[in-house]
């Protein structure tokens, strides 16, 4: 048994938000920086006259964009983990690692298709294959339109009067809840005998 008895729905939910999510940017994230790195090489790679496509300024300017997407992704991932590893309260910055993440990469993913153009959707090159599995990451955990009504709810509770009846209790955050269990512990190896 997991927790208490009844509270089943907490213990899938809080697995959801604090396991979930994290897994869910990990692999987006995973994703978009396969996604950047086939595409430099193609496009170095890709003849063009006398050149390579990476010597276009245009192109070079789209895959900046999509290296500084990648940035954001990573940290706002990084960010969001090293929070809920320290046991701090937690639950907006993993909403907004998977939402935003999952956003920034298929951006990106979309980006790489164009520059790839026709050879993307061969089964040679595996672009086409990381694109399709970008997909997958948007709606587990939420889709982002789920997240950003979280994020919002979050947002006006915070401003919200909260002369209501006494019996109402606030709604933690997992991450809050999770924080309050505090570190697992770790069985000690046994001694030699």
């Amino acid at each position: 048994m997991l927790g208490e008895v009844g509270q089943g729905l907490a213990v899938a939910q809080s697995s959801s938000v604090l396991y979930g999510r994290p897994n869910l940017t990990a692999l987006s994230l995973g994703l978009h920086e396969q996604a950047v790195a086939l595409t430099a090489r193609y496009l170095s790679q890709r003849p063009r006259y006398t050149g390579t496509l990476a010597d276009l300024s245009v192109v070079r300017d789209r895959l900046g964009r999509m290296s500084s997407r990648l940035i954001m992704a990573r940290i706002l991932a990084y960010h969001a983990v090293d929070m809920l590893d320290h046991h701090l309260a937690c639950d907006d910055e993993l909403i907004t690692a998977k939402a935003l993440g999952h956003e920034l990469a298929a951006e990106t993913g979309n980006d790489a298709m164009q520059l790839h153009a026709a050879n993307g959707l061969g089964t040679e090159l595996q672009i086409g294959r990381i694109w399709r599995d970008m997909q997958t990451t948007y709606a587990p955990a939420g889709t982002g339109e789920i997240q950003r009504k979280r994020l919002a709810d979050t947002l006006l509770h915070h401003h919200t009067d909260t002369t209501g009846p006494a019996d109402e209790q606030p709604h933690l955050p997992w991450s809050v809840l999770h924080a309050a269990r505090g570190q697992p512990s770790v069985p000690e190896p046994p001694l030699p005998v």
